[in-house]
């Protein structure tokens, strides 16, 4: 005689392990969370450019503020040379060269007009 199948209300009364003990996007395949975060960005850059909602500034300054309150300013310092090191080992000689060369350019056009404190 064929074994009756259990309903999903039966199996629950019945107990046991679920199914599955994840739930919603972590049940998700890779691709699933990859098109899901995508869309969401996107969204989120137009509601920006229409000017709803925040900015990406004003948001990744929000989550900065956030990491440095959670982990403190040694963490931020820590992950800044991490990454800046990462940054630095993909570019060429040229690259960084001018990089550097930009940064001068900023740095001074940042002091015009100051004047220097003597020491």
């Amino acid at each position: 005689m064929a074994e009756k199948k259990m309903s999903r209300e039966e199996a629950g009364r019945k107990g046991g392990e679920a199914p599955h003990e994840e739930r919603g996007l972590q049940a998700a395949s890779m691709e699933t969370r990859e098109r899901v975060a995508k869309a969401g960005g996107e969204a989120r850059v137009e509601a920006a450019e229409r000017g709803q909602g925040t900015s990406l500034e004003e948001a990744g300054r929000k989550g900065g503020e956030a990491v440095v309150e959670k982990y403190g300013p040694e963490h931020m310092a820590e992950i800044g040379k991490r990454g800046g090191e990462a940054r630095a080992e993909k570019l060429s000689p040229e690259e960084k060269s001018e990089i550097g060369r930009k940064g001068g350019e900023a740095r001074g056009k940042g002091m015009e007009g100051e004047e220097e404190e003597e020491g």
